[in-house]
């Protein structure tokens, strides 16, 4: 009896040792799946098989992330706001301005253009008055010497009336010719001035459209 009852405990310890066996080896064979799992998962997103792993060299250089923060002080290209309705008048009074300005500036050139220049009026008078400078010049030489001839035989008195009135008509044609070219002097001025006017009308004009366009 007593020892069937050795033999029966001793069954029954083998039987439970088995048993822990048993679930060790499974708890084991768990486990490293698990990990076999987990290992795998990870060399799949990294883009490595496990012969890569064993093979690839360690780096050295840590790991890092690299964020990229907006720039503050780099602000979007602002839209320029639209023109408010007392600068599009004040820019419609401009153009306005500036094309009545040009209308009159076009209407005077063309006036000009039309007319005989104050120069060519002066070209065409000119040889005139050279012509009668000639001619008073052989007048006056041609009373000189009527002159002496009658100063040889008249008398003293008749003499001097003579004189006077040769005086008179040469005082007469000097203011004439003093009074002539002083006016075309003025007129030679007055074409400049004009010229110099519509000249500055025409560059104030053109860089008043060219600012504005």
């Amino acid at each position: 009896m007593p020892m069937t009852v050795r033999g029966g405990a001793w069954g029954l310890l083998l039987g439970i040792c088995m048993l822990l066996s048993c679930h060790l080896a499974q708890s084991r064979a768990g486990e490293e799946e698990g990990s076999d799992a987990a290992s795998g998962f990870v060399m799949d997103h990294a883009g490595l098989s496990p012969e890569d792993t064993r093979h690839q060299p360690m780096s050295p250089s840590p790991c890092g992330l690299t964020f990229h923060a907006p720039d503050p002080c780099s602000s979007s290209a602002k839209t320029s706001s639209p023109a408010s309705p007392e600068e599009l008048d004040h820019l419609k009074n401009l153009l306005q301005d500036t094309s009545g300005r040009l209308k009159g500036l076009q209407r005077a050139a063309g006036v000009e253009a039309s007319q005989p220049g104050y120069q060519d009026i002066i070209s065409k008078v000119l040889p005139s008055i050279r012509r009668a400078n000639l001619e008073l010049s052989e007048s006056l030489g041609r009373i000189t010497r009527e002159l002496d001839e009658h100063v040889a035989r008249a008398d003293p008195l008749h003499l001097t009336e003579k004189r006077q009135r040769l005086r008179r008509g040469l005082q007469e044609m000097d203011q004439m010719l003093r009074v002539t070219g002083r006016l075309a002097n003025q007129l030679d001025d007055a074409s400049q001035d004009l010229h110099g006017a519509l000249v500055q009308h025409l560059d104030r004009a053109v860089a008043l459209i060219s600012h504005r366009s």
